[in-house]
């Protein structure tokens, strides 16, 4: 069964992104690596499930029909989560975009009440930045939040340069670095 993952206060903390030619009707080897990959690592508390991603808000009346179809009917995504960070999810989509397939992921920040309102009374966050940043209290944090992230993205980047070998692209032009606060690459 896909779980259903709704967005609401979530905060995209780090994302990278890559549309590759020719390669419409694929995104099914990307995304079958990618779990393949990151299962096989054994990170500690990494898991790994597919699941349909719906947005934030409801449609509104100023939204194309487009978006409305893709708000209603939401998007599947690969969402890998770590049990050893809270509040956080990274999600990997890959869409037909024409005849191309756009490769995609985010990390996703989604702070639960308590850890807004513990930013809050540690003096560490203002309001806003409460709402959507997470405080890293420690090192080990920092090297974990790191580590699941990077073996994440060189999944990705693997199944992509994959793909883009069998087509006879070449992958050494693929920009590499996420964009972000931790500037994976």
């Amino acid at each position: 069964m896909v779980k259903k993952i709704v967005l609401k206060e979530d905060k995209i903390l780090e994302k990278w992104s890559l549309l590759i030619r020719g390669a419409e009707g694929r995104g099914r080897e990307i995304i079958d690596y990618t779990k393949s990959y990151i299962e096989e690592s054994e990170a500690p508390g990494v898991t790994v499930e597919m699941a349909k991603v719906f947005p934030k808000s409801a449609p509104t009346f100023l939204d194309s029909k487009y978006f409305k179809n893709i708000e209603k009917e939401g998007r599947n995504y690969i969402a890998i989560t770590n049990s050893n960070i809270t509040g956080m999810m990274l999600l990997v989509g890959v869409q037909d975009y024409g005849t191309h397939l756009n490769v995609s992921w985010y990390l996703i920040c989604e702070p639960r009440t308590v850890d807004k309102a513990l930013a809050l009374f540690s003096g560490k966050a203002s309001d806003e930045e409460a709402k959507w940043t997470p405080i890293i209290t420690n090192i080990f944090m920092e090297e974990e939040l790191t580590a699941y992230t990077t073996l994440i993205h060189h999944s990705v980047l693997d199944a992509v340069e994959n793909l883009m070998s069998d087509l006879g692209q070449d992958a050494s032009k693929i920009d590499r670095r996420s964009k972000g606060f931790l500037g994976i690459s």
